[in-house]
């Protein structure tokens, strides 16, 4: 995934970058993989792992997730924190939506999402620090040798390395039971409580519809 920019930006299908790229584009491969992952589950168990965030928590109370292009799109609903929770949050009901309707046609195919960790990747650095760091204003060789040494070395003393951050993907990914199915994990393996309004399935079946209609006739 990536983070929210600075200004609303949409993509060339004409949908806000940062809801495009955690969201719509998982949910687009995952249902043109439908009838490939409910042929594998006819001959045994699949386990599908939505990467989402502990970020999802950000999503603002009322909203959860917009379920109409107008509002994704609209440059007065942008917030930068605030969507990018969207997007995860979003992560979190796909997973929900993907238990709820596979599961319906097999028992061997189970969904969750999960929170990676504070992880040391690219994405702090190139998206995040560095863009703040050069809101400052100050000369370039400040940053590139005293700034931005010192943050990766505070980053990888604080951060999980790539690996580490791996751990709970691979844990559902390979060991969790059905009974988990649609749940949401944090590390290191712990099924905990999502955003209350994840409890919402009206919420979750009209974000599945509006996300069905998005993606219809693209595979």
């Amino acid at each position: 995934g990536i983070p929210s920019g600075p200004k609303l930006k949409l993509t060339s299908d004409g949908i806000e970058r940062t809801f495009h790229t955690n969201h719509v584009g998982h949910f687009q491969m995952t249902m043109c993989l439908k009838d490939v992952i409910e042929k594998t589950a006819s001959e045994g168990l699949v386990r599908i792992v939505v990467v989402s965030s502990g970020a999802h928590f950000d999503a603002p109370a009322g909203i959860g997730a917009w379920t109409t292009l107008d509002e994704i799109n609209n440059p007065e609903n942008y917030e930068r924190e605030n969507y990018y929770g969207i997007t995860k949050f979003a992560n979190v009901l796909f997973a929900q939506g993907l238990s709820r309707r596979l599961l319906t046609n097999s028992q061997n195919i189970i969904a969750t999402s999960v929170h990676p960790g504070m992880v040391a990747t690219g994405i702090w650095e190139g998206n995040v620090a560095q863009e703040k760091i050069e809101s400052w204003e100050l000369s370039p060789w400040l940053i590139d040798n005293m700034l931005l040494p010192a943050f990766r070395s505070l980053r990888d003393q604080v951060m999980w390395t790539a690996s580490q951050g791996a751990w709970t993907q691979t844990y559902l990914a390979t060991q969790v039971p059905k009974s988990d199915s649609g749940k949401y994990f944090h590390p290191i393996n712990r099924q905990v409580a999502w955003h209350e309004m994840a409890n919402d399935e009206t919420l979750e079946k009209r974000f599945w519809d509006f996300s069905m209609q998005l993606v219809e006739g693209q595979c």
